[in-house]
């Protein structure tokens, strides 16, 4: 099977964009990104407990702390985002004394974000655990659904494909409950990646295949496209190359239209891959020296070295194939 998650250890040919990954690749945890982070605003919620006056200044302090937290998260170090972990323990504990079970039920879940962006896997299950908990006692569907899905994404992580695909299924069944549109895309195409991986590809195909219009409908080219990339993945794997070679073109334009980089390098490298397959090695190597240069003028060390091992495998390939006879 030909995979890559960005945030694996281990490398393969293809890159399949994930939702654990997306620390690396959007950098942003705590705005109401599409399969990302809850609002802070939603964690403002002001209590019933204090005084008003009180009221006030403990959620000037929340917000304070938690414009902190941002600015530490996205320097983008293991040590800023600590820190970033710390201020959020600290609004934690004053959402905890206000007895503020709908904040405090957010920041447990930004918690065990940050922790999954530092694949801490254990810290953030505990935490979503946490934070599930909360969601369940003030009935809090959407948060419920937003908190099963990243459980099943840490379970995804760890390897445990079914214990990720019971979650999946859990959360899509709450957020089409609740009538959150983004949240079942976004369980809808974890849900296609797992049964990818787990090589049902038809039950890949119509998970992903259920994401894509709803994507449409909220005119989100970003996951739209990396939607697109994974039905691309699904199709190669099929053997049906020119058809994932179409959905790639198509991915690596909205990519480059909505100067996303780090999704552009990818694209150009599962681009390089099938051509590749296709044994066009010329073409191969054009996309793969694209990609080369993309993941180097970022940083991106992971993407780097992969692109490095997809040339030398097709050189190696190139090099073992023997002459045709007449």
């Amino acid at each position: 099977m030909n995979q890559f998650q960005v945030s694996s250890v281990h490398y393969y040919s293809f890159i399949n964009f994930t939702y654990s990954s997306l620390f690396l690749l959007l950098s942003i945890i705590f705005l109401p990104q599409p399969g990302n982070a809850i609002p802070i605003s939603q964690s403002l919620q002001t209590t019933q407990k204090l005084e008003p006056t009180q009221q006030l200044i403990n959620q000037d302090k929340i917000e304070q702390i938690l414009q902190e937290a941002i600015k530490l998260y996205e320097q983008k170090t293991p040590e800023s985002r600590r820190e970033s972990i710390r201020k959020l323990e600290e609004v934690l504990i004053l959402q905890k004394k206000a007895d503020d079970k709908f904040g405090e039920a957010h920041t447990l879940a930004n918690i065990g974000l940050s922790y999954s962006s530092l694949e801490e896997n254990q810290k953030a299950l505990s935490y979503y655990t946490s934070a599930l908990s909360l969601f369940r006692e003030i009935r809090d569907k959407a948060g419920e659904a937003f908190t099963l899905n990243k459980i099943g994404e840490v379970y995804e992580t760890l390897t445990e494909k079914d214990k990720a695909l019971e979650y999946f299924k859990l959360a899509l069944t709450l957020a089409r409950t609740a009538g959150d549109k983004d949240k079942e895309g976004n369980t809808l195409y974890n849900l296609g990646r797992v049964y990818f991986t787990l090589g049902e590809k038809q039950k890949a195909l119509s998970a992903l295949n259920q994401a894509l219009p709803i994507y449409q409908s909220l005119n989100d080219q970003l996951e739209k496209a990396k939607i697109l990339n994974q039905i691309a993945l699904v199709y190669s794997d099929l053997g049906e190359k020119q058809k994932a070679l179409f959905l790639l073109n198509q991915t690596l334009a909205i990519f480059q239209a909505v100067n996303s980089k780090v999704e552009e390098a990818v694209t150009l490298n599962n681009i390089g891959k099938i051509y590749s397959d296709l044994e066009k090695k010329e073409e191969a190597l054009k996309y793969y020296n694209s990609a080369l240069f993309m993941f180097r003028g970022l940083g991106h060390q992971a993407g780097e070295t992969l692109v490095i091992n997809n040339i030398k495998a097709m050189e190696v390939e190139k090099k073992s194939t023997p002459p045709l006879s007449i």
